[in-house]
């Protein structure tokens, strides 16, 4: 390092040249530190980095990010929720020639035909991972016409009910409730095919009984899960109408 005013060769170490001169701190420091070497032999000067200057972040900038981070919870909160069937916000009515019901989203028609009686004919069939519901139908036979025409559809409405009352089913004895114009019951079954990789299910049925014929709409789902379905299931089953 020169001197400013003379040029000459400042030693190290010296803190005024000869001519009177004051040589800076900062070049003192400087020159200090460059005799100052790393174990590898390079400049600890040189390697020095420069301050970084803190620079405020935009109000702007601040709320993107906020809104960027309400979508991304918003998607995620829609993942995991909206995949639930008991939200009656992920159900649809589903309507055909014969009837409309309401229905989870998430629940597909399958071509399985799975007969719950003998005496019934599948209608269709719905099903989803976690539930599925069976509806099927079949004619009056003739003594079931003969106390329609006695009682009414009431009267075999209730006719249905009180049989019920006696009937068990899996060592369960059936308590069956009118809830309009359905019988409705529930059970515990051994059954594959209604829910996936379940065998032992609950299921809610319904009796609907028409001047021409009864119908059956059967609700499943896992019986460890019953406490979770079995309330909505029964509203999926209510709101089958015919047209």
């Amino acid at each position: 390092m020169k001197c400013k005013n003379c040029g000459r060769e400042i030693k190290k170490g010296e803190l005024e040249c000869e001519c009177g001169t004051p040589i800076e701190q900062a070049e003192a420091a400087a020159e200090k530190k460059s005799g100052l070497t790393t174990p590898d032999g390079r400049d600890l000067a040189a390697l020095e980095k420069p301050a970084v200057k803190k620079t405020d972040i935009s109000p702007v900038v601040l709320i993107a990010i906020a809104a960027v981070i309400a979508i991304i919870a918003f998607i995620v909160y829609k993942v995991i929720v909206g995949s639930d069937i008991r939200d009656k916000d992920n159900w649809k009515e589903v309507s055909t020639d014969t009837y409309t019901i309401t229905l989870p989203k998430a629940m597909k028609k399958s071509n399985k035909n799975i007969e719950t009686d003998t005496d019934f004919t599948k209608v269709d069939f719905y099903k989803c991972s976690k539930a599925s519901v069976y509806i099927s139908k079949a004619e009056l036979n003739e003594d079931e016409k003969e106390l329609l025409k006695k009682r009414g559809v009431s009267g075999m409405r209730t006719q249905a009910y009180e049989n019920g009352k006696n009937q068990v089913v899996n060592g369960f004895k059936l308590s069956p409730e009118i809830h309009g114009d359905f019988v409705i019951v529930e059970y515990p079954l051994d059954a594959q095919d209604y829910v996936d990789d379940e065998e032992e299910l609950w299921a809610v049925s319904a009796t609907l009984i028409t001047e021409d014929c009864i119908y059956q709409i059967d609700a499943f789902c896992a019986d460890e899960k019953k406490e979770d379905y079995a309330e909505v299931m029964t509203r999926w089953i209510e709101s089958f109408k015919l047209k």
